[in-house]
C-alpha cells in the first residue's frame, strides 16, 4: 500500500468511479438484499474505515467504490456515498462529490445522517457563491461559479424542501440569478420562498429584492411597461407587514426609500404618456387623466408641479408649442369617437 497519496494521485483515482451516480437504484439492485450482502458490505466498509483511518487513502477509496457499486441496497450503502461525497470535495472535484449527495437524496432519504449531506452541499454552495474554492491545500480567492452554485441550491431545496436549508437555498438562488442578470428566473425563486415559506426570517429581504429587481426592468419612464407598478406593490407589502416592528428598522428605511423613488419613477412615466398626448397628439382631455395621476402617485414633488402646470394650460388655452411633423402634416387633432346611437 502507498500510505499518504498526493491530491493529483488521488483526483485521478477516484475520477473513475461510478458513472451516472444520480441514477435511482433499480429494481434488480433491490432485489438482491439480503443478510448475507449485508454482512459482506459491512465487512468491505470496516476495511474501508480501517484504511482510511491509518491514511491508506487509495485502498479506502477502492473500497468503498465497492460498495457503492455493487452493494447499493445495502444499509451501509449510504453512509459509503457520503464518505466518496466528501472525498470528493477534499479532493476539489465538487460536482462528483454533489452527485454521490444527490445520490443519497433519491435513494436513502432514511439516511440517519440525511441532515449533514444537506448542510454540506449548502456550504459547498455557498462556497461558489462567495467566489471560493479549493485549490490544492488551501483556499484561495476566484470568480464566482454561478451556475454551478444555483444547480447546488437547487438541489438542496428539492433535498430538503421542509428544512430552514430550502428557503436559505431559494433566496440564495434568486440573487445569483439577479447577478447574473436572469432575472426572471430570479423572480420565480423569490415567489416560491415567499408562497412556501411565509414565515421565514427571510421573507423581508425577499420583498425587497424583489422590488428591486423588478426596478431594475425600468431603464426610463420613457420606457416602463409597469414593472414599476410590481416595485411598489412589493414596497407596499413589506410595509405592511413589517412597518411596525423594531427588529428591521434598517430594512424598514431601505423600503420606504425605496417606495419613494419607484412612485417618483411612476409618476413621471405618467408625466411622459401625459406630454405625449398634449405635445404629439393635442389631446388635453387625455393628457389631464395622466398629469392627475402622476398628481396623486408623488404628491409634494416637482413632478407634481409639472404636472399642475400642465393642467392649468390646458384649462387655459395655452398655445401648445408645434413640432417639425405639425410643420410638415399639419396638427394632428385627436377627436373622441363619437358614441352609438341608443336603440
Amino acid at each position: 500500500m502507498n500510505k499518504s497519496i498526493g491530491l493529483l494521485s488521488l483526483l485521478m483515482l477516484i475520477s473513475g468511479c461510478m458513472n451516472r451516480v444520480h441514477d435511482p437504484i433499480s429494481p434488480q439492485q433491490l432485489a438482491l438484499k439480503s443478510p448475507q450482502r449485508e454482512q459482506i458490505a459491512e465487512e468491505i466498509f470496516r476495511q474501508a474505515e480501517q484504511a482510511q483511518t491509518q491514511g491508506y487513502i487509495a485502498e479506502a477509496v477502492k473500497e468503498y467504490q465497492i460498495i457503492c457499486k455493487k452493494y447499493a441496497e445495502t444499509d451501509i450503502a449510504p453512509q459509503a456515498h457520503h464518505i466518496m461525497g466528501r472525498l470528493y470535495i477534499q479532493a476539489g472535484q465538487y460536482a462528483k462529490g454533489i452527485e454521490h449527495f444527490q445520490f443519497i437524496a433519491h435513494n436513502y432519504t432514511q439516511y440517519e445522517r440525511y441532515d449533514d449531506v444537506v448542510k454540506e452541499q449548502f456550504e459547498v454552495a455557498e462556497m461558489f457563491m462567495q467566489g471560493r474554492e479549493k485549490h490544492r491545500f488551501k483556499f484561495l480567492p476566484w470568480g464566482k461559479d454561478i451556475s454551478t452554485a444555483i444547480a447546488f441550491f437547487q438541489g438542496v431545496t428539492s433535498m430538503a424542501p421542509s428544512t430552514d436549508y430550502a428557503p436559505r437555498a431559494l433566496f440564495c438562488t434568486a440573487q445569483l440569478e439577479f447577478e447574473d442578470n436572469h432575472k426572471v428566473k430570479a423572480i420565480e425563486a423569490l415567489d416560491r420562498l415567499i408562497e412556501d415559506y411565509p414565515g421565514h426570517r427571510l421573507i423581508p429581504e425577499a420583498y425587497l429584492l424583489k422590488g428591486d429587481i423588478y426596478l431594475s426592468l425600468v431603464y426610463s419612464p420613457q420606457n416602463d411597461q409597469g414593472a414599476t407598478q410590481k416595485a411598489i406593490q412589493c414596497y407596499e407589502n413589506f410595509l405592511i407587514l413589517f412597518e411596525k416592528s423594531h427588529l428591521l428598522p434598517k430594512l424598514i428605511q431601505r423600503a420606504r426609500d425605496s417606495l419613494r423613488h419607484a412612485q417618483e419613477l411612476f409618476a413621471q412615466s405618467r408625466l411622459v404618456l401625459g406630454d405625449f398626448f398634449l405635445y404629439k397628439r393635442h389631446y388635453g382631455a387625455g393628457a389631464i387623466q395622466f398629469y392627475n395621476e402622476a398628481q396623486l402617485i408623488a404628491p409634494s414633488t416637482d413632478i407634481a408641479m409639472q404636472a399642475n402646470g400642465r393642467i392649468e394650460s390646458i384649462y387655459t388655452h395655452a398655445p401648445i408649442p408645434t413640432t417639425w411633423a405639425d410643420k410638415i402634416f399639419g396638427i394632428f387633432q385627436h377627436v373622441p369617437p363619437t358614441p352609438a346611437p341608443l336603440q
